[in-house]
């Protein structure tokens, strides 16, 4: 695989989202710069854990490190230093990589065996990512998805559901750790042969001359990091057993023991913890597992309780690492958006085995609470459709597909009493749902699962469904002033009513309830305390199939738009859109909730990106004209206006990526974008797109964005030539904000950055 993919100074700035790069780290010159799309800067960087992950399976499918064979042999250690040199060039990379078992097919000729994801830097890769690059980046890199699979397998027949890597952030500090990386690879490639033939595993390759057997843990099993720490550090199998037994015993004196595994407590013990080096690999080490995608770090307090659901699952699953990998996506898993009734079913198998073993254990108890909680808390995120495929009798779990049931097997008591809920909840959510189509009757169980969902009494929850029902006619019209009427007890409920209301108004068919609907919304917002939780309604909606455009993305823009800022005038006037002219608001935004919106797409970085960088949307597609299926311009420059005042208006990171993306395009007379066939026809609201992004970019005052800014001044008179003089004002007027945004951020000094900074609270 070749590697001659640059990093540019537009990369940097894309990826600045992953908690933001230093000026100094992204300001190559030009002619450093790679031509090229944010998303194929993307790819470039996902190509360099690709490009890792399969060096590390070469090397350790060598069968000179597992057989101990001298002789030459092909240099295979080099290219993984080369790779690990490239994985680096990703900002925000903090010298960790990790590959981890998921489980979880994701579409793709990825099967469910060998579906794992590759985390760095903010950035994952699974199969998906996979197959999307490899339609991308052409025949040339046909063979991308190949090498991925082949790598998953490599992984899949040697039991491994967890590599991660830590190495320096400093590139020049590699070569300090070079030997034990290898040693670390050398365990790696020969540890299942010397486990499966109760042989030593020859350390560097056979040529050193050490060997050491696999290291075995407090329940006399083979233990991957055990064997990586004793072959770091020198140490033979006989002292390295007198260690286990000592921090053994030391975690079992623990009251709360915070360990995740034996290992872990090696650099807790005093003895060991300023004796012993690290390696910089680790194998199957479940606390990888646990941590979500930003592998932010997790409060004490919380880490304890995933220690002690490991260690469950380590007792449960120990002898099958992807059981029990499978095990801590049950009970932490982040995908439960996507998964269908067919995986919901398999989940319930193996949580059933965890909390029935938990049951014959008395110690266990806290831990199937925690475990129970965690499950119920991701059932919140799956598709109310799901559970209608699901079917319980007695104490058994059938799937229904395509007409047919089949057997999933027995469901613990505690989690059928969890399904039953939310089975319930689906029957009823659909009920409320299907009150623009018509009379809606609800029955008394109903009641009484919407009151659980909201926490409310029954006699209220039967109050708010009256309250729901008057906002529609028999007809399922929306009627604006029964709505408006209800806004105060509507307003009670918050986030439960913003979720339904939201629903509906996604789902109006006529243009004038739509817009009438809208409008109302606009005056619930006003109302609520808590304008963050329905942010994050939005931005999960328009999140969760970032490869998709719907309507109703404009509509969550917008409102996103209201909701942070602290007083608009708007919302005391029917509009459809946000008006420009709240780019030059300071102090009515709401600091908490901008800060609050800045982190959280921050989190889904990636998932941001691919919604809304503007090569990602279909607006050239939409302007060539060549497929009748795509959204229309107008629509989808209306959609890109309301991303890019939100993004200007949150000025974070991941936001400032997005808006400096599209001035690339924008912001150059040549670009593709004015001269496809429908572009002349549309030529006003391109222009105002562009006056909108300088304006945006003002926000955000970086030094070199002044020069990107004098370009576009320097292009007026070619901006001229493609308006072919049909638009001299609009012309005129994105010269005048440009100068206007030029000047600002000249002006800006350090002190007047972080004031800007501060004033969003973050």
């Amino acid at each position: 695989m070749q590697s001659d993919i640059m990093l540019d100074s537009e990369a940097a700035q894309l990826f600045s989202q992953l908690g933001g790069i230093d000026e100094k780290d992204s300001s190559r010159s030009a002619q450093d710069s790679a031509p090229g799309s944010g998303e194929e800067q993307l790819d470039g960087m996902r190509f360099f854990m690709i490009e890792l992950l399969s060096a590390i399976c070469i090397y350790i499918t060598d069968t000179h490190f597992r057989a101990g064979v001298k002789g030459d042999r092909k240099d295979y250690f080099g290219p993984i230093l080369k790779a690990i040199s490239d994985v680096m060039k990703i900002p925000e990379n903090r010298g960790e990589y990790l590959v981890r078992f998921r489980g979880l097919p994701t579409g793709t000729q990825i099967s469910s065996g060998i579906d794992y994801e590759i985390l760095t830097g903010g950035l994952v890769v699974d199969g998906a990512v996979g197959a999307a690059m490899s339609k991308r980046m052409g025949v040339k890199m046909s063979h991308l998805l190949w090498t991925l699979k082949k790598s998953f397998k490599v992984l899949a027949e040697n039991g491994i559901s967890t590599l991660h890597l830590d190495f320096p952030e400093d590139p020049e500090e590699i070569p300090g750790v070079e030997e034990e990386l290898r040693r670390s690879l050398s365990v790696m490639a020969g540890y299942n042969h010397a486990r499966k033939n109760n042989l030593p595993i020859p350390l560097n390759g056979p040529d050193r001359g050490t060997s050491l057997g696999p290291i075995p843990n407090e329940s006399g099993e083979p233990d991957w990091n055990l064997t990586l720490l004793a072959a770091i550090n020198n140490l033979s199998t006989e002292k390295m057993a007198g260690f286990v037994e000592k921090v053994a015993g030391f975690s079992q004196r623990l009251a709360n023991n915070p360990f995740f595994s034996l290992y872990d407590a090696f650099f807790a013990v005093k003895p060991f913890k300023n004796r012993l080096k690290k390696p910089p690999v680790e194998i199957n080490n479940i606390r990888w597992l646990t941590l979500d995608k930003s592998r932010k770090v997790v409060p004490a307090a919380e880490s304890a309780k995933q220690a002690r659901v490991a260690r469950a699952v380590s007792a449960r699953f120990g002898a099958s690492p992807r059981q029990a990998a499978q095990a801590i996506q049950t009970v932490y898993g982040e995908d439960y958006s996507r998964i269908n009734a067919s995986h919901l079913g398999h989940r319930v198998r193996v949580a059933t085995a965890l909390l029935d073993s938990m049951e014959r254990n008395p110690r266990d108890q806290n831990v199937q609470q925690e475990v129970l909680k965690n499950i119920q808390s991701r059932f919140e995120e799956i598709r109310d459709d799901v559970f209608d495929d699901l079917v319980i009798q007695k104490d058994i779990l059938n799937i229904r597909e395509a007409g047919e049931e089949t057997a999933v097997g027995k469901v613990n008591g505690r989690l059928r009493e969890i399904i039953g809920f939310y089975q319930g909840r689906a029957s009823a959510r659909k009920k409320m749902k299907a009150l623009t189509e018509g009379a809606i009757d609800f029955n008394e169980e109903d009641i009484r699962i919407i009151a659980k969902d909201f926490d409310l009494e029954e006699a209220s929850a039967k109050d708010l469904l009256g309250l729901l029902k008057s906002c529609f006619d028999l007809d399922g019209r929306f009627m604006r002033g029964a709505f408006e009427r209800n806004i105060p007890l509507f307003a009670k409920y918050e986030k439960k009513i913003f979720v339904i209301l939201w629903h509906y108004l996604k789902k109006t068919p006529r243009r004038g309830d739509r817009v009438a609907f809208l409008n109302s919304f606009k005056l619930l917002i006003s109302k609520m305390k808590s304008p963050k939780s329905a942010l994050e309604v939005l931005l999960s909606d328009a999140l969760e199939d970032p490869e998709q455009v719907r309507f109703s993305d404009r509509n969550a823009f917008m409102l996103a738009n209201l909701l942070i800022r602290s007083y608009s005038l708007e919302m005391a006037i029917d509009v459809e859109l946000t008006p420009e002219d709240v780019l030059q608001v300071t102090d009515g935004l709401n600091p908490e909730t901008v800060c609050f919106a800045a982190n959280r797409i921050d989190r889904d970085g990636e998932k941001f990106l691919s919604k809304t960088l503007h090569d990602a949307l279909p607006i050239l597609d939409s302007l060539s004209g060549s497929d009748p299926l795509t959204l229309p311009p107008r629509f989808l420059m209306a959609l890109e206006r309301e991303i890019y005042i939100f993004c200007s208006l949150v000025n974070g990171p991941t936001a400032a990526a997005v808006v400096r993306s599209a001035l690339k395009d924008y912001g150059d007379p040549d670009a593709n974008i004015y001269r496809l066939p429908k572009s002349r026809l549309h030529l006003d609201g391109l222009l105002q797109q562009l006056t909108v992004l300088v304006r945006g970019i003002g926000r955000m005052p970086a030094i070199h964005d002044a020069d990107v800014l004098e370009r576009i001044q320097s292009s007026e008179n070619r901006f001229s030539r493609i308006s072919g003089g049909l638009a001299p004002a609009k012309v005129a007027r994105v010269m005048r904000w440009t100068e206007i945004s030029r000047r600002g951020i000249l002006t800006a000094g350090p002190d007047q950055v972080s004031m800007r900074e501060a004033a969003v609270g973050c």
